[in-house]
């Protein structure tokens, strides 16, 4: 029970945080490539978020029918170990995210902004590589 609960915690944080960079970015008029692959990436991170969050709650109530059952315990070490993965990548990208978003800086208009952007684009880059990866996982 208690894995289910921080499991089912750990993905509630990380569909926020993809909720809260998606928004950010869907907002941006004239926005650069890598704001829609940041966008794209959060829409199919929610998505298989979702989909596990759907999987915890089953295997939670397996659990709860059949305790003996090892392969939901080993599948909850497995989307543990994945899930840490996701909050630093996520961490990141949060980070980097407010660093675009600076509200003082925000009034000096779309340039700067899209200034930033760019700026951060090759770190950006590394991070969504890093979210892909724990996909493949």
């Amino acid at each position: 029970m208690t894995k289910a609960l921080g499991l089912a915690a750990s993905i509630i944080g990380l569909l926020h945080v993809c909720r809260k960079v998606a928004d950010f970015t869907s907002h941006i008029s004239d926005s650069p490539e890598i704001a829609a692959r940041v966008l794209s990436e959060m829409n199919i991170m929610s998505i298989l978020f979702s989909r596990v969050q759907g999987i915890i709650y089953g295997m939670e109530l397996n659990r709860e029918q059949n305790s003996d059952d090892i392969r939901a315990v080993e599948t909850a070490d497995d989307l543990i170990v994945i899930l840490i993965g996701c909050v630093c990548s996520f961490a990141k990208l949060d980070s980097m995210m407010q660093g675009i978003q600076n509200g003082r800086l925000a009034k000096l208009g779309n340039t700067w902004r899209i200034t930033r952007w760019a700026l951060k684009e090759k770190d950006l880059d590394k991070v969504i590589s890093e979210i892909q990866n724990h996909k493949i996982c």
